[in-house]
């Protein structure tokens, strides 16, 4: 929002310095548009590709107001109070039941609620993000055997949950490996969001 307010004022003034120093107004559109599309692909950029974790963090930081970010940051050295109250405030803007449902699981798995992270899990009505939630519910309660039943559909989300069931096994050169496959696999907040799992892990499972 703050973005959009600042191009409009940039073009406000734009048209106003054209007028005054006659500068044509094709050159003033072309300028806007260089500048929208930088910003659109810097934002594509650091949501789908940059693996900068400062860079990211100051991306996520940029955007507070969205609660989602607000989440994201909490990972990195949140603790669980303040990752819950984060997930709760981003259910409170979201009603999907994508976003209902992902969420609830998360947040519930935070207090090592699974039996209420499972009835979530369960209602998700997206097949892929229904199957990685189940799936890292048996992996961080150690039901390995279960986890076949749930088809992932990114390779980062397999890694993902190889490491964790790794690490309950206490094989840490597993867990290593499936850990920086996993990051290998991924960009963007998803990276961000991965990472900081990893670097929290202990405490997510004991």
């Amino acid at each position: 929002m703050v973005y959009f307010v600042s191009l409009f004022l940039f073009a406000l003034l734009a048209g106003i310095a054209s007028a005054i120093f006659q500068i044509p107004f094709w050159i003033v559109v072309i300028i806007i548009l260089i500048i929208s599309f930088s910003r659109l692909g810097y934002m594509l950029h650091m949501t789908y590709r940059s693996k900068d974790l400062v860079k990211l963090e100051r991306f996520l930081a940029s955007s507070m107001r969205n609660p989602l970010n607000q989440y994201m940051l909490t990972q990195k050295d949140g603790d669980i109070t303040a990752q819950m109250a984060a997930i709760d405030a981003l259910l409170a803007k979201y009603s999907s039941p994508v976003v209902q449902g992902t969420y609830k699981a998360s947040r519930a798995m935070l207090v090592k609620d699974y039996k209420t992270a499972r009835e979530a899990a369960t209602i998700i009505p997206n097949i892929a993000m229904k199957n990685y939630s189940l799936a890292l519910i048996e992996a961080m309660i150690g039901k390995k055997s279960n986890i076949a039943g749930y088809p992932l559909a990114k390779p980062w989300m397999k890694s993902l949950i190889e490491a964790i069931v790794s690490y309950r096994e206490g094989d840490l050169q597993n867990y290593e490996l499936h850990k920086n496959t996993s990051l290998d696999q991924t960009s963007g907040i998803q990276y961000f969001s991965n990472y900081y799992f990893f670097e929290r892990i202990q405490e997510y499972i004991n």
